[in-house]
């Protein structure tokens, strides 16, 4: 039998999409250590695409070395969206030019957290480039999402049917008033409601945000009220309350995706939903 390996995924950078180290020097020495603790560090393609931060630290060929020699010794590593969760058309891109075709699909189906199309500026279109080049010469260093698949089920579904457990079990009443305080119960309604019928969760982008259209992949041809969606709809609502929302969507999300990858969180995000004793 071969020994069981050690994961963690940077889950704490998803609130933003952005490490949360505040500068390069912090960000190299956790990442080493981390290396020194786990068999395999890996952070979702989507944060390392986005991320302003990163593409500033490592802006020229000097700097990116860096990075690169973070890889090799696997302080870091990229979990690639799945192909075959990509609209047809960028299926056969996405295994060849994987970031490439990551950042083409969240040009298209994805937005901010305030619920505005998302563009990419020269310095990070410079840091994609780089970065594939990285992936293409250092195929340890990456591997696709769920590939682990330790759930067995649909990480989506997974995901909806948790956000409904935590936004109505008793178990989390108290955790939810003191750490999301602005969420009512009107809008837990609202959000179990658009779990069951994610219709109805693209009816309320379409009356709040009626200017913006809605960005969504299909999963096997059927809507899914996925983290995308999710995210688009908590930001419908008034002021904190849409940022509570938001937290708690991604803090949601981390447990599934943590246990499908057979991985830790570095975050407390995978922690806390565990209803109390």
């Amino acid at each position: 039998m071969s020994p069981t390996k050690h994961s963690i995924v940077m889950v704490d950078w998803s609130r933003h999409n952005e490490p949360t180290p505040d500068n390069r020097d912090e960000f190299l020495w956790h990442q080493m250590l981390l290396s020194l603790l786990y068999d395999e560090v890996y952070a979702q393609d989507e944060i390392l695409v986005c991320s302003t931060t990163l593409a500033k630290w490592f802006d020229d060929g000097e700097s990116f070395r860096l990075l690169e020699e973070l890889f090799s010794c696997r302080g870091i590593g990229v979990l690639k969206r799945p192909w075959e969760r990509y609209p047809r058309e960028l299926q056969e891109r996405s295994q060849v030019h994987p970031i490439a075709a990551r950042r083409e699909q969240l040009e298209k189906f994805s937005v901010d957290n305030d619920g505005k199309p998302l563009c990419f500026d020269a310095r990070r279109l410079a840091f994609h480039n780089r970065l594939e080049a990285l992936l293409l010469n250092c195929p340890q260093a990456h591997r696709h999402a769920g590939a682990e698949k330790r759930l067995g089920r649909d990480i989506m579904q997974e995901f909806g049917d948790l956000l409904s457990t935590v936004l109505t079990d008793t178990r989390y009443k108290e955790w939810l008033k003191s750490r999301y305080p602005k969420i009512k119960a009107t809008t837990a309604e609202d959000f179990v409601q658009f779990v069951q019928d994610p219709t109805k969760a693209i009816r309320r982008l379409n009356d709040k945000k009626p200017d913006q259209l809605p960005k969504f992949t299909l999963q096997s041809g059927s809507l899914v009220f996925s983290t995308a969606l999710a995210i688009q709809v908590a930001a419908t609502y008034e002021g904190k309350e849409a940022w509570e929302l938001q937290d708690l969507i991604e803090t949601v999300f981390a447990r599934p995706f943590c246990q499908d990858e057979g991985a830790r969180g570095d975050t407390v995000k995978c922690c806390v939903i565990c209803p109390s004793r």
